[in-house]
């Protein structure tokens, strides 16, 4: 009895101390469900296998024919009491551009969707170079400022591939999540040295018990 109640009060901490996920399938094991896709002059958005695993799914924004741009985009609510939130994500630019005049870019913005304006344009990616691989982002957006409704924002990951048919830039991305900063303040997560005296407090409950009983 006294293994379960801690083993419960363990598990209700670990559970009070998780972020909730504000967005979906931010690993697109589920194809694109989730996400919107806008394809201006030519193309497209896809989900492929990685090559480097292949048990893992990545998305691909490319136009192979040549210049164009390419938008992938999820819409989410940032709760009234959530004053910032933590977005973190993997890319990979592959930028192949011979073009003298123009330069291939790819990016990542937060958008607030009662202005249609940047929560914070500083914080996320906006790259004009090949990321020579994979690249990991991480990075905390004040979202004090956003309106109560739902959904109230947007992330969008979007290449533009410069005017010219010598060019065929490629941006991939994975794990994508954006998880509230301050969780629900409402349930109390004790600290690890109170479970532990509730622990010792438990476990000398029980032998006083046991000694009462013979």
């Amino acid at each position: 009895m006294i293994k379960q109640l801690v083993a419960g009060f363990g598990a209700l901490a670990l559970a009070a101390g998780a972020n909730a996920s504000l967005i979906q399938n931010g690993d697109f094991e589920n194809g694109l469900t989730g996400w919107g896709t806008t394809n201006l002059i030519g193309g497209g958005v896809s989900v492929i296998t990685d090559p480097e695993n292949s048990s893992n799914h990545i998305a691909r924004l490319d136009d192979p024919s040549g210049f164009g741009t390419e938008l992938l985009w999820q819409t989410f609510y940032v709760p009234a009491d959530v004053e910032s939130i933590t977005v973190s994500f993997d890319y990979k630019f592959v930028e192949e551009d011979t073009t003298r005049w123009f330069t291939d870019t790819a990016w990542a913005k937060l958008f607030k969707l009662d202005e249609d304006t940047f929560l914070d344009i500083d914080v996320l990616v906006h790259t004009h170079k090949d990321s020579n691989g994979w690249v990991s982002f991480s990075g905390t957006i004040d979202t004090s400022t956003i309106y109560d409704f739902n959904p109230n924002a947007k992330i969008q990951f979007g290449i533009w591939e410069s005017i010219s048919h010598r060019t065929d830039s490629s941006l991939y991305v994975d794990n994508i999540s954006i998880a509230d900063t301050f969780p629900d303040v409402s349930v109390s997560v004790p600290e690890p040295s109170a479970l532990m005296l509730m622990g010792l407090g438990l476990v000398g409950f029980g032998l006083s018990r046991k000694r009462a009983s013979k």
